[in-house]
């Protein structure tokens, strides 16, 4: 086994940390979903009479849409990264000859 410098160990250290991580993600990213949701659909329930509402409140609601959208699109790609994180940091330590903790 070849020296390696103590940064480059601790970097691969910190890399084996990623995909756990990256794991925890989703679970956290849905439950900020659930929140804007909720956030969304008390926004909607504005009483009717609150439709000649400056247009301000509907470019709030059309904006955390498009959030909503872009968030939920989030966990399925994040779920791809993952894997190849977890595939990437084995070879990395086998090409640096190092040992990781995986």
């Amino acid at each position: 086994m070849s020296k390696v410098p103590p940064r480059l160990s601790k970097v691969l250290e910190m890399l084996s940390l990623v995909p756990p991580l990256l794991s925890k993600v989703p679970a956290m990213l849905s439950k900020v979903l659930a929140t804007l949701s909720k956030v969304l659909a008390m926004l909607f329930k504005v009483p009717a009479m609150m439709t000649n509402a400056p247009p301000t409140l509907s470019n709030v609601l059309e904006m955390l849409s498009k959030v909503l959208e872009t968030l939920s699109k989030v966990p399925p790609m994040l779920s791809k990264v993952s894997p190849i994180l977890s595939k990437v940091q084995p070879k990395l330590c086998q090409e640096l000859s190092v040992t990781c903790n995986t």
